[in-house]
């Protein structure tokens, strides 16, 4: 019987699972490490809420927004803050709590796209906040159309959606 199925490889406990995704984050992308990608996303969610919503939506907006950075390092390196226009990455100005969640939000998407292959971002570099979901916005001469709408949540600044932006052609 084994030599067709194995046993299931035994679970980890959460408090263990907590320590492997903590350990991930000064891993390198390419110029930034997980934790500098963590200081993107909340900088660019900065205050923001679950709203109508909610956390769960929230986190999944958060990680694509993660994938989308740790892609824009892969492909842009030192050009990604300035082409793909991203909040900074040297620290986090967002309250304690919300940075500490936003790492372990982007410390999953990190092993998830190391473990299984995961970007649910599809290879897109370009974020943003808009107080709508929209279809596209002027970049360059052209226009960069909207891969995915992510909320509407509860922000300050009343740009409550998450934008994943198809790469500029």
């Amino acid at each position: 019987m084994w030599a067709t199925r194995r046993p299931p490889a035994p679970g980890l406990t959460a408090d263990a699972k907590k320590a492997v995704l903590q350990s991930l984050g000064n891993q390198k992308i390419n110029k930034l490490t997980v934790n500098q990608v963590a200081n993107v996303v909340s900088n660019e969610q900065l205050g923001v809420k679950p709203g109508r919503a909610g956390a769960a939506e929230l986190d999944k907006g958060k990680a694509a927004e993660a994938n989308a950075v740790m892609n824009a390092d892969t492909n842009l390196g030192d050009k990604r803050s300035k082409l793909a226009g991203t909040a900074p990455s040297d620290e986090s100005h967002a309250p304690a709590a919300q940075t500490a969640h936003d790492r372990e939000v982007v410390e999953q998407a990190y092993f998830d796209r190391q473990v299984y292959g995961t970007d649910t971002a599809g290879g897109r570099e370009y974020i943003g906040n808009s107080s709508s979901a929209i279809d596209s916005r002027p970049i360059g001469s052209g226009r960069q159309t909207t891969y995915e709408s992510i909320g509407p949540f509860d922000a300050p600044s009343g740009k409550g959606t998450i934008l994943i932006y198809n790469n500029p052609e």
